[in-house]
């Protein structure tokens, strides 16, 4: 039953950015405008919950709320230091200590994940976009 009440309060922040994303989604002459990623992204998020609130309920294995407020401090953290230190110096500390405070893959796949996922980000945003982070 918390989980449909999530996916709920999911679908309405959802629903708040999709009516604040369609006004910005062509700007004047037409093309592409800097609301249609958000867009796309809300509805997105959208059909996922709604899948999920419609799908039976199973078990799923939860994160003990101490590592749930480690992850929110290291976020916080990452947004402190994202502004007095580079990005792409930042990110790649952030996700490799989630990453291991999680539990996921082991270290060889945790370096592996971490360069390719930062290289992908300097990828998209410094070449294709020529936006400076």
């Amino acid at each position: 039953m918390v989980d449909k009440i999530i996916y709920i309060l999911i679908s309405l922040f959802s629903l708040f950015f999709l009516t604040f994303s369609i006004p910005l989604f062509s700007h004047g002459g037409g093309g592409i405008g800097p609301g249609t990623v958000p867009m796309v992204l809300s509805i997105l998020l959208l059909i996922l919950c709604a899948i999920q609130l419609f799908r039976k309920s199973e078990i799923h294995p939860t994160i003990p709320f101490m590592k749930i407020t480690i992850i929110v401090s290291l976020l916080i953290g990452f947004i402190i230091l994202w502004q007095i230190s580079n990005f792409y110096i930042v990110l790649p500390i952030l996700i490799l200590v989630s990453m291991k405070l999680l539990d996921i893959l082991v270290w060889k796949e945790y370096m592996i994940f971490t360069f390719v996922f930062t290289g992908l980000l300097f990828s998209i945003f410094s070449v294709l976009l020529k936006v400076s982070l």
